[in-house]
């Protein structure tokens, strides 16, 4: 009898410690302090995102920077390259020079058609104008221009340059070449020297004696 009673006490006592355990009601303040951890956790998790973007922040701060000191020293370069070129000059001049040209005409000769060969004359104005520019050197002409007369121009102002001593880098050299008459083209190296000669004045602003 006295171990029935015993065994019942026993299993009444670990009935209630199991009560208590299940059944005990949560402290007062328990939540709050889960969601108290929780924003901890969530505002650790935000500091480590907002330490990441900081670190990826300076590191393109840096580059923008390494780029900012390499495009100052570009443009100290080309600022004193700039002062380093000669300014642009104006010139001006002008003369007239004689051109033969050939005419060919179609001839009748009973049934046969023959070619007819002429050569005639005329006189052309050349002129040359320098102006700041990029240091071009440019040909207009009336009639068509060939490729040696081109070639003419270039030389000339080369040849202008180095007997004047003038650096024409900073200007545009402009070659105008008109003619009065009708005339099939503009080719050949025979007005070289006139326009060396047109160069040279417009470079040192002296007039030519036209008259010659």
């Amino acid at each position: 009898m006295k171990s029935k009673l015993l065994t019942f006490l026993l299993i009444l006592s670990l009935v209630a410690n199991a009560y208590f355990v299940w059944f005990q009601p949560t402290p007062p303040g328990s939540e709050q302090v889960l969601e108290m951890q929780a924003s901890i956790n969530s505002l650790e998790k935000e500091n480590e995102r907002l330490e990441t973007q900081i670190t990826q922040n300076n590191q393109s701060l840096q580059s923008y920077a390494s780029q900012l000191d390499f495009y100052r020293e570009r443009v100290f370069e080309l600022e004193n390259n700039l002062q380093a070129c000669p300014a642009g000059m104006e010139g001006f001049a002008t003369l007239q020079a004689p051109a033969v040209f050939q005419k060919v005409e179609l001839e009748r000769s009973g049934p046969f058609i023959r070619e007819a060969v002429s050569e005639e004359g005329t006189l052309l104005n050349i002129s040359v104008e320098t102006r700041t520019g990029k240091g071009r050197v440019l040909v207009q002409t009336t009639p068509l221009m060939g490729v040696i007369f081109q070639d003419a121009a270039n030389t000339a102002v080369f040849v202008a340059q180095q007997e004047t001593g003038v650096s024409l880098s900073g200007s545009d050299v402009i070659f105008s070449i008109t003619s009065n008459q009708e005339i099939p083209g503009v080719d050949g190296s025979s007005a070289g020297a006139l326009m060396t000669l047109l160069t040279i004045s417009a470079i040192n602003g002296t007039e030519l004696n036209d008259s010659i």
